[in-house]
C-alpha cells in the first residue's frame, strides 16, 4: 500500500541527523555534564562549610562562600549556553524534518494530480465512445477509472496523515523544548536556593549560640 511505503520512507528519513545537529546534541550533553559536576562540587563545599564554619577565620569564610558563588555563576552560565544551544537545535532540526514531510506531501499531491488528469481523460474517452463499446470493454474502462480513483484517494489519505504527523512533530518539539528548559532552570534554581538557605540558617544558628554564650559569660561575671 502507498501508506506503508510513505510511512517507511518517513521513518527512514529520521534515522540520521545532520552533522550540525549531532554536534549541538554533543555540546548540550557536555554542558549538562559540566553543570552536574559543578552542582556536586557545590553540595560538597557547602557541606564542608557548614561542618567547619565554626573554626573558619573571617577571610576563610569569605573565600569559601566566594568559591561556592563562583561555581553557581558558572553553572548558570552553562545553563544559559545549553538553553541557547537547545533553541538553535530546535531551529535547525525542525525545518529539516518539516522539509522532508513537505517534500513527501508534494510528491503525493503530484501523483494524485496525475491520476486525476488520467481519470478525466479516460472518462472523456469513455463518454465519447461508450456507444461502440462491447459490455466487457465498458466494464474494463469503468474498472480502470475506479482503480485510479481509489489510488488517488489513497494518496489523499497519506497526505492527510503526513499533515497530522507534521503538526504533531511541531507540537512535540515545542513541548519537549519547554519541558527541558523548565527542568534545567528549576534544578539550578532549587540547588541555589537550598544551599543559600542552609548557609544562612547555619549562620543564624551560630549567631544565636554566640549571643547566648556572651549572655552566660556576663551572668557569670556579674
Amino acid at each position: 500500500m502507498a501508506s506503508a511505503h510513505y510511512l517507511e520512507h518517513y521513518l527512514d528519513s529520521l534515522e540520521s541527523l545532520p552533522v550540525e545537529l549531532q554536534r549541538n546534541f554533543t555540546l548540550m550533553r557536555d554542558l549538562d555534564s559540566r553543570a552536574q559536576t559543578l552542582m556536586c562540587n557545590i553540595d560538597k563545599q557547602a557541606d564542608d562549610y557548614l561542618s567547619n564554619v565554626k573554626g573558619y577565620a573571617p577571610d576563610k569564610k569569605t573565600e569559601a562562600l566566594s568559591s561556592i558563588q563562583r561555581q553557581f555563576d558558572k553553572a548558570k552560565e552553562y545553563g544559559d549556553d545549553k538553553v541557547q544551544l537547545a533553541i538553535q537545535t530546535y531551529e535547525l532540526s525542525l525545518p529539516v524534518e518539516l522539509q522532508r514531510n513537505f517534500t513527501l506531501m508534494r510528491d503525493l499531491d503530484s501523483r494524485a494530480q496525475t491520476l486525476m488528469c488520467n481519470i478525466d481523460k479516460q472518462a472523456d474517452d469513455y463518454l465519447s465512445n461508450v456507444k461502440g463499446y462491447a459490455p466487457n470493454k465498458k466494464t474494463e474502462a469503468l474498472s480502470s477509472i475506479q482503480r485510479q480513483f481509489d489510488k488517488a484517494k489513497e494518496y489523499g489519505d497519506d497526505k492527510v496523515q503526513l499533515a497530522i504527523q507534521t503538526y504533531e512533530l511541531v507540537d512535540k518539539h515545542i513541548r519537549k523544548l519547554d519541558s527541558e528548559l523548565a527542568r534545567f532552570e528549576a534544578e539550578i534554581q532549587d540547588k541555589s536556593i537550598s544551599t543559600a538557605r542552609n548557609i544562612e540558617g547555619n549562620s543564624q544558628k551560630l549567631g544565636c549560640k554566640k549571643t547566648k554564650g556572651k549572655d552566660i559569660k556576663k551572668k557569670n561575671l556579674s
